[in-house]
């Protein structure tokens, strides 16, 4: 069997990387010095880590309780199909590909 290592396309960087399977979008970003914002260093209160997984998403972690709340305190709007926002210290990449971009790279 044949053990697929999940990989994170960065287009707006020209670069992808691969990620051990569960780890947080956050971590391995940070991991391979490729800077992500932050105020609260992860601990899903700033919001500013978000991003838009523009593809993929069927490849993440389902979104957790601290990343609702904090999701409907910044007004995204979690709860339409189309919205690909996730919090990048919340969002775990289990398996394939994904491709992400944010408004500041």
């Amino acid at each position: 069997m044949v053990s697929v290592v999940p990989r994170v396309h960065l287009p707006q960087k020209k670069r992808s990387i691969e990620i051990d399977s569960g780890t947080t979008l956050f971590q391995a970003l940070r991991a391979n010095d490729i800077p992500i914002a932050s105020s609260c260093q992860g601990d899903a209160v700033c919001g500013r880590c978000a991003i838009e997984i523009v593809n993929g998403i069927e490849n993440v972690s389902p979104i957790e309780p601290d990343e609702v709340r904090m999701a409907e305190r910044l007004k995204w709007r979690i709860d339409d199909p189309k919205c690909r926002i996730r919090a990048a210290c919340q969002v775990r990449v289990l398996q394939n590909e994904i491709t992400v971009r944010t408004t500041y790279w």
